[in-house]
Order: C-alpha cells, then sequence, then structure tokens
C-alpha cells in the first residue's frame, strides 16, 4: 500500500524499508546505511555533488526537514536548512540529516524510520508545484515578514556621545537630533573679569599720584 503525503494530495512518499527505491517528484524515507548520494542516484542514475544538492537544497526539506553539518554523523550539530543554500562541496555544512532521532512529527505518525525528503524532479520543482490546491509554505508566498535593520544591527551606536572636560562626571550630553542646541558663551572676558581689573587699575593709579604727593 503506498503512502501519501498528508499536506500534498497525489504526491507519494516511497519507503527503503519496503523495498522502493527513491524516485524524482517524489518524497523518500531512507534506511540505515544509504547516504544522500545514494538516494540521488536512484532517482538521477547518478550520485555526484550536483544531483545531491539538487535533494539537499530543496526548499521542502530547507523549510521541513532537520539538517546536520554531516548528513549521517548523528553526533554533529544540528544547523539551519537555510545554510544549504551555501554548500558548495561533499565538505560539512549543512547536510539534510539522515538519522533516526530527527525523523520528525510525519515520520511518527506514519510509522516511518526516517524523516520524509523531498526528491525533486530535475526542474527542482517543489511539492507544492506539483500538487493541485496544495499551499505553499509561508516563506514561498513571501509571507515572512521584512527584516529591516536598525543602527544597532549595521554596528552604529545610538548611546549618548560625551565631550571630555566639562560637566557631572567628565562629559556633557550632546543634545539629541531635533533638539535645540544650547546657545554657547562668546569669546572675551566676563563682565565680573573687568570688574575686577578695573578696580586693580584704579586702586594703583591712586597709590601712584598718594606716594608722589608724599615724596
Amino acid at each position: 500500500m503506498a503512502f501519501y503525503h498528508p499536506e500534498y494530495p497525489g504526491l507519494e512518499i516511497r519507503a527503503a524499508t519496503k523495498g522502493e527505491n527513491a524516485k524524482a517528484g517524489a518524497f523518500y524515507v531512507t534506511k540505515s546505511g544509504r547516504y544522500l548520494s545514494h538516494i540521488a542516484k536512484q532517482a538521477y542514475a547518478s550520485g555526484n555533488l550536483a544531483h545531491t544538492l539538487l535533494i539537499n537544497k530543496s526548499k521542502y526539506n530547507q523549510n521541513r526537514c532537520v539538517y546536520r553539518e554531516e548528513s549521517t554523523n548523528c553526533y554533529t550539530a544540528q544547523v539551519a536548512g537555510s545554510q544549504a543554500e551555501f554548500q558548495k562541496s561533499w565538505s560539512p555544512g549543512a547536510w539534510v540529516s539522515l538519522c533516526k532521532a530527527d525523523r520528525g512529527d510525519i515520520a511518527t505518525t506514519l510509522d516511518l524510520p526516517y524523516q520524509v525528503i523531498w526528491v525533486p524532479p530535475t526542474n527542482g520543482k517543489e511539492p507544492w508545484e506539483l500538487s493541485p490546491g496544495a499551499t505553499p509554505p509561508p516563506y514561498v508566498a513571501g509571507k515572512l515578514k521584512l527584516f529591516v535593520p536598525t543602527p544597532e544591527d549595521k554596528g552604529i551606536s545610538t548611546a549618548p556621545i560625551f565631550t571630555p572636560g566639562k560637566g557631572t562626571g567628565g562629559g556633557v550630553i550632546m543634545p539629541e537630533p531635533g533638539e535645540p542646541v544650547p546657545e554657547t558663551n562668546k569669546a572675551g572676558f566676563p563682565w565680573w573679569v573687568a570688574l575686577i581689573l578695573g578696580g586693580t587699575l584704579i586702586g594703583t593709579v591712586l597709590f601712584v599720584k598718594k606716594k608722589k604727593k608724599n615724596e
């Protein structure tokens, strides 16, 4: 009896434990000892890097499957599926997991041993493009909130600017944008300095006159 994906009517889930091979344009559940390249070879008659990455970079898999740094090394860290977009070689990075621990809710519901992965046709079409009436994931429909970076995200500090040498604590806070800039004192002598100098000058003149008179 064939399994069909509950979210994509008409699209088969093929299981290795039932003796079924991977097929382009169908879902697939692997078995122990298989690598992603083995799945690609069954589906495309070639397990080369390009065909393996075609599965690994599927948007369905990125959104719904668990990814690890290495596909069959279940001790490596889990990573975001979106990181698969940057995978360009066989090296560790972001690979769809073929570990029992990562089988997920669909496989658990259908009593399948590994997670259900999408094996796209060679044109790269996703399941919602091949299943009539299926609803695309939110990110495909463009419903994700647009990220607008703030100054902090760009590494620009918005903390108050301090000028050393003035004010409490050795600094003075500059006004925020839009606030009036306080008027600075004009250059010159303050009035009280002029008053002191004037008094000193007058006293000196009187002292000199008095001294001459007494001579």
